[in-house]
């Protein structure tokens, strides 16, 4: 059940994300930068028997610690971090940035349509098992819109997922340490690679984001915007009803055009599943010339094939035409020989010249 809510409370989430970042437009600069929580300052990369915890602020990284993990519980991990950094570094729950090594993440650049560029989490949530090797359901993934060409009406994205028991496995580890993990990056090597948050926003540490103080604020700034609201007069309400009309309009567009889309992602899986059944169906070129070969007497020689379809033509020189006739008809893979022109004797081979036809069956025997 809380499955087939996913998607719902996704948009749910994106749409309150959305009014929010409206609310705090509204604000004054120097208010907006005291209000705004500053980033992490620790960021902790974990490798498969190791972690190293590095402090991030100001743009600058120092490695503060080196913890080997392999085979140690929460309680000594815990205790190893104490040990090694200093006093101030371990207080309980610090927030850190998790960081995942980038060759255990896949990256790629995909090309869609320019119509999924304002609903692209829901596309390529859609299409993910055809992107990837995995399903919706086996990893978390972020995504940067690199370039748009309206023009020629595409978007180029660059996709990044992980699989879940990795980022899970990861950010287990920093609240063994004490540590509250808000971010889940990929340690891209020179730093060359898309700022993606690999963090599940379901289970983001720190509670729930409506309890956050920005949130607290912006919550009140809404209720104060409610009450002025109110007293906004009636003339003044019908403009306001028009716009959102015109909105609820545009987001009935963008819903139809992700709605084509989804149609032509399924028509073309469709397509490459038949092409893929169809090739394995067909025996490959050098099965039936394996075959032909095995069925052609040593009196019988061949200066040419031709295939088209399903159908084989063979032109040659044999001492029993006919009899080739037989053997091609015995062969399991072949099936409706018959000759395509009358036999004729060539008087230097004292051979008849012959010119065959035949079909070869599927691997199912069609």
């Amino acid at each position: 059940m809380m499955r087939s809510l996913g998607p719902a409370l996704d948009v749910f989430r994106r749409g309150v994300d959305w009014w929010i970042g409206e609310l705090r437009g509204m604000l004054p600069a120097r208010l907006r930068q005291l209000m705004t929580k500053p980033g992490p300052d620790l960021i902790v990369d974990v490798a498969d028997d190791r972690v190293i915890v590095r402090h991030g602020q100001d743009g600058e990284r120092r490695e503060l610690a080196q913890l080997i993990i392999a085979g140690l519980s929460a309680e000594a991990r815990r205790a190893q971090l104490a040990t090694l950094l200093p006093g101030s570094e371990t207080k309980a729950s610090r927030d850190a940035a998790v960081r995942l090594p980038a060759a255990r993440v896949l990256r790629r650049t995909i090309d869609l349509p320019a119509a999924a560029s304002e609903n692209l989490a829901e596309v390529l949530a859609i299409d993910i098992d055809r992107q990837t090797p995995f399903t919706a359901e086996q990893v978390y993934f972020d995504h940067v819109a690199r370039e748009i060409d309206r023009k020629e009406g595409r978007v180029l994205v660059e996709l990044v997922a992980a699989p879940r028991e990795l980022v899970d496995g990861a950010t287990a580890i920093a609240r063994e340490l004490g540590l509250v993990p808000r971010f889940v990056e990929v340690a891209w090597p020179g730093g060359d690679g898309p700022r993606v948050n690999l963090m599940p926003r379901t289970r983001e540490a720190g509670g729930p984001a409506f309890l956050r103080p920005l949130t607290v604020a912006l919550a009140a700034l809404a209720v104060g915007l409610a009450v002025a609201a109110v007293a906004v007069p009636l003339r003044q309400r019908g403009a306001v009803a028009e716009a959102l009309r015109e909105q609820v309009a545009e987001q009935r567009k963008r819903a139809e055009a992700v709605q084509r889309l989804e149609t032509e992602i399924e028509q073309l899986s469709s397509q490459r599943r038949f092409l893929v059944a169809r090739r394995a169906a067909r025996p490959l070129t050098v099965e039936v010339l394996d075959e032909l070969t095995s069925v052609v007497p040593d009196d019988t020689w061949l200066f040419r094939l031709r295939t088209a379809d399903r159908e084989v033509q063979i032109f040659g020189y044999s001492a029993s035409a006919t009899a080739l006739i037989g053997l091609i008809e015995q062969a399991p893979l072949f099936e409706d020989a018959q000759f395509r022109a009358p036999l004729t004797r060539d008087a230097r081979t004292d051979a008849e010249r012959l010119h065959i036809g035949f079909r070869f069956l599927d691997r199912a025997g069609s």
